[in-house]
């Protein structure tokens, strides 16, 4: 038994009635009322871009006109005449293709056949197809037909590109434009086309299709067909099967590509292109859909309120995803990319390197200014520590106290065995520097118990020449307790005072011992007893809670932070990843805190979902092991706590530059304010 002969899907869904055609509802009732009208012109022109109806409509129409039972205007494919013309069985309606047939010879051969009245029908219709391919002498032989034709000949002509036909053929036709047809009457066609085919397409197969169709009835139903071949005996087109087939890039890869792009990752989107190289996917088609992201991510940017409704052809993680990165573009520079971009695509078609050429064009879309500021990363970023972000300086911790404690004591240590440098000659006295409270050198006879631990050392009357270096600021290290005498002292931890700004260590300490330092007024040198060892010991001060209490001292917030990236890569969350990028970690206990600001309640949402958090929670586990004691929480924006310094304030804890800065107000007689930096203030992200 012979095999039935297979037909193109787009011919057998050819519209037959004025009511089938898509999308041109304007041109369908006005050739239908003429129908109903019977008044016929004798010149038409339809005009359009491809697969927009143009030739189904002329066929229809040339049906309608000769149709002997025509119900309301419509053909009514049953009679005789609408059998012969579906069938081709008569000479009466004749298609001609002006691509192959464009000489003046085949114009004249028409032309002498135009007499003749026809054999079946009632009109003789001429439908010629691609009008626009005739040559400048059948335009000239066609003319005077076409401007006083018999009364029983109707010509159509069809064009996708009016340009091309002249001034004199177009004030003799009745010209109608064929608009391309939007996104929902294709889908709404390619639906009703795979219930009939028994195919179970998912939700984002159709919108890729129609997307790609665009505008194009003929081109979408090209591609159903072609897309049945992936079909498995389920019955069920995939997306992953029809990207695929279609040798269209993964979303997933083009999002990637638009964050390196926007983060300004040069090495990240070269190792990109290599992956796309290497895939062998057409690089105008990856140029293409990563200009439409450009454009959706401009839209989201425009219309901040707009819902993942309003995009159909993304999924809920790409919506979001898009999202984030809008919060930190500008507009100018999404307008600048998808302009560079549009110009790549045309510059690749004629590139004798197209690699080449797309890596030097991406890349040039990088922010210049900002790929200097960053450190070079290698390929490897798990590796890599991302930059440690700025902060105001924090009070230091007790186990640096414990540290400089020691370092003190071996510096008394040192003094005690060092013998005291002979006084130069003449040295003149300079003026004291102004000190605070906490730093007032004792007179000579002091009680053992009020004397500092840092100056044992018997002192004259007048100031030394030099103030030691823990002396030349005003804020001062946190004191400790003075130091008894051997026989009056008591076991008790020093009074320690938190410090706003601690002074960097010192690479290595001076000698107390210098001639500078310990230069007395008189002419004598007195003898420097032994110094007694301090009874205290760093082991006595209070320490903080165990490692097993509070953080990890090991543990690297941007080794983690780039680690759990990956891992939230591989698990396809990429809204969370793009969440976690864009702000550093912070530490409390054994709790990973994500810090956001009152003006990112919208990614505070996403991120503190329960479902956000289990992720986050199972990557965290993921990097450090399933026994981990961290988690991951959401921090919200606190209240703003802002506060203020006039140039006359008289505040005894602010930094010294703020008391510079004071100083040069007041002698300048100028007024200024200082807010300090709010916890909620935009990411530099």
């Amino acid at each position: 038994m012979q095999a039935a002969e297979h037909q193109a899907l787009y011919r057998q869904w050819r519209p037959m009635t004025f009511h089938e055609v898509c999308g041109q509802d304007a041109i369908t009732s006005t050739l239908k009322q003429a129908v109903i009208n019977q008044d016929i012109s004798h010149a038409y022109l339809f005009a359009g871009t491809r697969g927009t109806g143009k030739t189904s409509l002329a066929k229809i129409f040339s049906r309608a006109i000769n149709c002997l039972q025509p119900e309301a205007g419509e053909p009514c494919n049953k009679c005789s005449v609408c059998q012969a013309i579906l069938q081709e069985q008569t000479l009466d309606v004749t298609e001609m293709d002006a691509a192959s047939n464009n000489s003046v010879d085949n114009i004249r051969r028409l032309i002498d056949e135009v007499p003749f009245l026809p054999s079946l029908t009632k009109y003789k219709v001429y439908i010629i197809d691609e009008v626009h391919m005739l040559s400048t002498s059948a335009f000239n032989a066609l003319l005077k037909t076409l401007e006083e034709p018999p009364q029983h000949v109707v010509f159509i002509l069809a064009t996708t590109e009016i340009n091309k036909i002249p001034a004199t053929i177009l004030s003799r036709c009745q010209r109608f434009n064929f608009r391309r047809l939007d996104n929902q009457s294709i889908l709404d066609h390619l639906t009703q086309i795979a219930q009939s085919l028994n195919i179970q397409p998912e939700p984002a197969c159709l919108q890729l299709i129609t997307r790609l169709a665009d505008g194009s009835m003929r081109d979408a139903i090209s591609l159903l067909d072609q897309a049945k071949t992936a079909i498995q005996a389920d019955h069920v087109l995939r997306l992953s099967a029809l990207e695929r087939l279609l040798g269209k890039t993964d979303s997933a890869f083009v999002l990637n590509c638009l964050q390196a792009l926007m983060q300004n990752q040069a090495v990240e989107l070269t190792r990109l292109i290599e992956s796309l190289a290497q895939s062998g996917l057409d690089y105008g088609r990856f140029l293409t859909d990563l200009a439409y992201d450009f454009r959706q991510l401009l839209l989201i940017k425009l219309s901040p309120a707009v819902t993942a409704a309003d995009f159909p052809d993304l999924n809920a993680d790409d919506f979001q995803a898009l999202k984030i990165m809008s919060a930190n573009l500008t507009l100018s520079s999404c307008l600048r990319r998808i302009q560079a971009l549009n110009t790549l695509i045309n510059n690749l078609h004629y590139s004798f390197q197209p690699r080449l050429t797309l890596e030097i064009g991406l890349l040039s879309l990088l922010d210049e200014q900002k790929i200097k500021q960053e450190p070079a990363r290698s390929a490897d970023t798990s590796s890599a520590p991302m930059p440690t972000p700025t902060t105001t300086p924090t009070p230091v911790p007790l186990t640096e106290l414990k540290s400089e404690v020691a370092a003190e004591e071996n510096s008394v240590e040192a003094e005690a065995n060092c013998e005291p440098a002979p006084r130069p000659a003449q040295q003149p006295t300079p003026k004291p520097a102004p000190q605070s409270a906490a730093q007032e050198v004792p007179q000579p006879a002091p009680k053992p118990a009020t004397q500092p631990a840092q100056q044992q050392v018997p002192q004259p009357k007048q100031q030394p020449a030099q103030q030691p270096a823990t002396q030349q600021v005003t804020q001062p290290k946190p004191q400790q307790a003075p130091q008894p005498a051997p026989e009056q002292q008591i076991k008790q931890p020093p009074v320690l005072q938190p410090v706003q700004q601690p002074e960097p260590k010192q690479p290595e300490q001076q000698p107390l011992c210098a001639p500078q330092q310990l230069a007395p007024d008189t002419d004598t040198q007195p003898e420097v007893p032994p110094l007694p060892v301090r009874a205290e010991k760093a082991a006595d001060l209070p320490v903080a809670a165990s490692p097993a209490d509070g953080p990890d001292p090991d543990l690297d917030l941007n080794e983690l932070s780039e680690k759990l990236l990956e891992a939230l890569k591989d698990a396809k969350q990429a809204a969370l990843s793009l969440i976690l990028t864009y702000r550093p970690l912070k530490l409390q206990g054994r709790k990973i805190l994500i810090p956001f600001n009152d003006r990112e309640q919208n990614f505070e949402q996403i991120a503190g979902s329960a479902s956000a958090q289990a992720a986050l929670n199972q990557a965290l586990k993921k990097v450090l092991g399933a026994t981990t004691p961290y988690t991951i929480e959401v921090l919200g924006p606190p209240k703003a706590t802002a506060t203020t310094a006039t140039a006359n304030g008289n505040d005894a804890a602010a930094p010294l530059w703020l008391q510079k800065l004071q100083e040069y107000a007041q002698a300048e007689q100028l007024t200024f304010q200082v807010e300090e930096e709010q916890t909620n203030s935009p990411s530099e992200w």
